[in-house]
């Protein structure tokens, strides 16, 4: 009896889990994302070994963001405040995925993605760089990781401050790209 019940809250959790994210993804299919964020942080709460709810919670977390970021009913403040929250809870989402799964070259992708997209923050582009290197090292022949690491580096050089640093970062993006194409 003990271990039947064991066995089946074991096997209940994860369905519920499961449950909980074919809801999200429906909630997010259908432009809800708060309500997709709401289901898949509970899915992932409820599972928290599963690397796939981490990735997709940290997607829409960005989805959120950039829909916060266009309202035009919230103060500079208030934008600020959700921003932040946003940002914190994506790159949080997205280092769960690799903990889970450190072995999944998705992970690092979303990881990367995650701080690709919020560049202009200190030391984002050098963790995007460094996710979609250990994608790589996962997957060395996937264009879409080079590709990925060329357009972190065309942001580094639209950002820097001197000519040495914008031409060493224009180069390292032409190698990327150059490796993604080969």
């Amino acid at each position: 009896i003990i271990l039947f019940l064991g066995v089946s809250i074991l096997y209940g959790q994860k369905y519920f889990a499961e449950a909980r994210y074919f809801q999200g993804l429906a909630s997010w299919q259908k432009g809800q994302n708060e309500r997709a964020l709401n289901e898949l942080s509970k899915a992932a709460n409820l599972a928290p070994k599963a690397d796939l709810y981490w990735r997709d919670l940290a997607q829409v977390y960005l989805v959120r963001l950039q829909e916060v970021s266009q309202r035009a009913d919230l103060t500079a403040e208030e934008k600020n405040s959700w921003a932040s929250s946003l940002i914190v809870n994506a790159i949080n989402a997205s280092k769960r995925a690799t903990a889970a799964n450190p072995q999944d070259p998705a992970n690092w992708n979303i990881r990367g993605f995650v701080y690709r997209n919020v560049i202009g923050l200190r030391g984002a582009e050098d963790w995007a760089i460094n996710s979609y290197k250990e994608a790589a090292k996962l997957e060395p022949v996937n264009p879409y990781i080079f590709t990925e690491i060329g357009r972190v580096y065309l942001t580094k050089a639209d950002l820097a401050a001197d000519e040495p640093g914008k031409t060493e970062n224009l180069k390292l993006a032409r190698e990327n790209f150059e490796k993604a194409i080969s």
